[in-house]
């Protein structure tokens, strides 16, 4: 009977191995000299470092031993204790793949140069990359000076992903904004904030410090039910036949008259309502 319990046994090892490959099991049984070099390497909040399990691998050396795939050209690279955005090449990783949240101050662009492979911070469970296009006229470039990543996001597309705290404008003349809620997991997405209908558009510059940007919208001209971001705010209708205002986040009518917009700056304006 020592036969058919063996067999059992068997047959429940490989159910088991089958079953953490279909429920996505994250776990590895580590090689001693793995659990060697990872001895006393986290750090805490701190980066922590890892070691490269094989050509495709990057072990974290943290609580979790969490696996990054290194899934571009340059693979994981390196023998040794090293930290992540030095051993592994993560720039084709995909939405969902396991990071390091320790690393997110070192995300990477994608091999393409059209987008940025950010580390999401994971609550309850763990973290994961999104890729967050760049869709400005500099995409993906990593800063010559701090040698990390920089994305150039001043176009957007509305509910496409986005980095917390950004803004944006789009090709349909929208000033976009990151629903990005502090502490939640995963990347924000651009969210329509108000319509730029007159002649100036929606324009995204650089503050003259280099930190930051400020966005222009030229919303002298609106339609009714447009969205708005402060009440009282006045536009003319796209006929100029009447004065709009806004009022609980979106333009609604306010009189008939011979409506005239004039833009004194990007970011000052003038409506005068005549002839009622």
């Amino acid at each position: 009977m020592a036969a058919p319990r063996r067999l059992r046994a068997s047959l429940v090892s490989a159910l088991l191995a089958l079953l953490a490959i279909e429920t996505g099991c994250e776990k590895l049984k580590w090689k001693p000299d793995v659990a060697r070099l990872c001895k006393d390497q986290g750090g805490g909040a701190d980066l922590v470092r890892g070691v490269c399990l094989d050509e495709a691998t990057f072990v974290s050396c943290d609580t979790e031993r969490t696996l990054v795939p290194c899934r571009g050209p340059k693979g994981c690279t390196g023998k040794g204790v090293g930290f992540l955005h030095e051993s592994c090449d993560v720039s084709s990783d995909r939405d969902g793949d396991l990071c390091d949240w320790s690393n997110r101050h070192h995300d990477q662009c994608s091999a393409d140069g059209k987008s940025i492979i950010a580390c999401q911070m994971g609550i309850g469970h763990p973290s994961r990359y999104a890729v967050i296009p760049c869709r400005g006229p500099k995409g993906c470039i990593v800063d010559g000076v701090k040698g990390e990543p920089v994305c150039d996001d001043s176009v957007g597309v509305a509910g496409e992903p986005c980095e917390p705290m950004s803004g944006s404008c789009s090709r349909e003349r929208e000033v976009l904004t990151c629903d990005h809620v502090l502490g939640e997991p995963g990347p924000g997405h651009w969210k329509v904030q108000e319509l730029c209908r007159g002649p100036g558009g929606c324009e995204r510059s650089p503050l003259p410090d280099g930190n930051g940007f400020s966005i222009a919208c030229d919303d002298d001209v609106a339609e009714i039910g447009d969205p708005c971001n402060f009440d009282h705010h006045a536009a003319c209708n796209l006929e100029g036949t009447a004065r709009l205002e806004c009022r609980d986040h979106r333009m609604v009518f306010a009189d008939s008259c011979k409506c005239t917009a004039v833009r004194k700056d990007p970011h000052t304006s003038s409506i005068t309502c005549s002839g009622r």
